[in-house]
């Protein structure tokens, strides 16, 4: 696969950041994709963290939106609102929109990376010298750390260069 076109690969920060389907630019990114203008390729690990994200994104919405729906109770009677109070199953929810992203990145044609072998020790070393991706130790960027690796591996073995996007400046800092 030569690099005829720039291949990026999104963080969980982006989508998240956007939320997930929402947001503008996600939105226009996802479009360049469908029609071929960028290739975007993500990691099982990614695509396995958006969805993480999402559960629990729903799951705080869901507390929020009940604490709402109990303390503005009273605008259940205004019939032009009442539809707006309705009970979720969180579940069904979450059903939903992970059918959506589904949708949504397959018609963006977005590449998902399988898990390769890795060699660990390499992240561990990182890990315990503090080097890239784990500033001051942060042992948050583990997920990353596997994230990057497996780009870097998939971007080797199709000779091409990944332009990683991320709102984490650490991640950001990734040159392959």
């Amino acid at each position: 696969m030569k690099n005829k076109k720039d291949i990026i690969f999104l963080d969980t920060s982006i989508f998240e950041g956007n939320n997930f389907l929402e947001g503008n630019r996600i939105n226009e990114i996802l479009k360049l994709s469908e029609e071929g203008v960028i290739k975007i390729v993500m990691p099982k690990l990614t695509y396995d963290e958006i969805i993480n994200r999402i559960k629990k994104n729903i799951k705080n919405a869901h507390s929020k939106f009940n604490k709402y729906r109990n303390e503005t109770r009273v605008l259940r009677n205004v019939p032009s609102l009442k539809d707006k109070f309705e009970k979720f199953d969180v579940e069904k929810v979450e059903e939903e929109l992970i059918k959506e992203i589904d949708k949504t990145f397959k018609k963006s044609k977005i590449i998902i990376i399988d898990y390769p072998d890795i060699n660990v020790k390499e992240i561990f070393d990182d890990y315990f010298n503090q080097t890239f991706p784990f500033s001051q130790g942060k042992k948050d960027e583990f997920p990353d750390a596997f994230a990057l690796k497996i780009v870097e591996i998939w971007s080797k073995k199709n000779d091409v260069k990944v332009k990683v996007f991320a709102k984490d400046n650490d991640i950001n800092q990734y040159v392959n």
